[in-house]
């Protein structure tokens, strides 16, 4: 039997698909099971304080963990065990691979991102969900090389967008938003990011060739999605809340549009 690894998961929010791994569990060929966690607990999830004191804990008592089918009952409902998957051959140390090539693992800060810790991994979980994540491209978005240049006029102007796909005609900024993880004065940055660089969109492309999205994540109460919605409106494009299943499908279908458009020009695109 290959060594095998299943991915332990934090799943806060069943309706979101938001599963956070937070360490894996191997079985080596001879049967004998190791862990491996990550290099840090889960940080600036949008979960409650007893759910993230809980996610801490059972992170820092990985070391114990000695099952493969499933995850122990004293872990409680929100874990639970990816699918299984062969290790590559070759490796000799499971659990640094993992941590170097599978487990989330800190990163420096991006100019222009989000202040907030956390926000971008929501965004990664929420493309991977529904199958877009290979069209969306991780970095901020820079003007003066990204889409053939077409926005440098702006490059020194404007701080980086979070998250882009585009294809030779089109192009997608994407700006993600959780609430209840972001403070007001980071919510205000977004918004005067997002309306500066929709202004300058506007008077360089024509026919919407360059769009702004701002896409509304799961997490938050009722009254701080109202509040993001009232900060946010008209600030880009189009905003989206992905907990509407209309809106969540239009944006899905429309970074799958573009992502697979004009395959043929890579050159543009990066």
């Amino acid at each position: 039997m290959s060594p095998r690894f299943r991915l332990i998961l934090f799943k806060p929010d069943p309706f979101s698909g938001l599963a956070w791994p937070i360490g894996a569990v191997v079985q080596e060929a001879d049967g004998q099971l190791i862990s491996a966690a990550a290099d840090q607990p889960p940080e600036g999830l949008a979960v409650s304080p007893l759910e993230a004191r809980l996610a801490r804990e059972v992170w820092s008592s990985l070391g114990t963990f000695d099952r493969f089918d499933t995850v122990p009952s004293g872990f409680g409902p929100y874990f639970a065990l990816s699918e299984p998957r062969d290790l590559p051959t070759g490796v000799e140390d499971a659990g640094a691979w993992l941590r170097k090539h599978v487990l989330p693992r800190r990163s420096p800060g991006e100019k222009g991102a989000s202040r907030a810790p956390g926000v971008k991994q929501h965004a990664q979980h929420f493309f991977s969900t529904y199958g877009v994540q290979r069209y969306v491209k991780k970095r901020g978005f820079k003007a003066e090389k990204d889409w053939g240049g077409r926005l440098q006029a702006v490059a020194h102007d404007l701080e980086p967008i979070s998250q882009w796909t585009a294809s030779r005609e089109r192009l997608l900024l994407l700006e993600p938003i959780v609430p209840g993880l972001q403070d007001a004065a980071d919510i205000r940055h977004v918004a005067t990011r997002t309306l500066a660089w929709r202004s300058q969109i506007d008077a360089l492309t024509s026919e919407r060739a360059a769009e702004i999205v701002i896409f509304v994540l799961a997490g938050g109460a009722r009254a701080d999605r109202v509040a993001v919605h009232a900060a946010l409106e008209d600030r880009a494009h189009r905003l989206v809340d992905v907990m509407d299943a209309p809106q969540r499908r239009h944006l899905v279908d429309r970074i799958r549009a573009i992502g697979q458009a004009d395959s043929a020009q890579p050159a543009l695109l990066n």
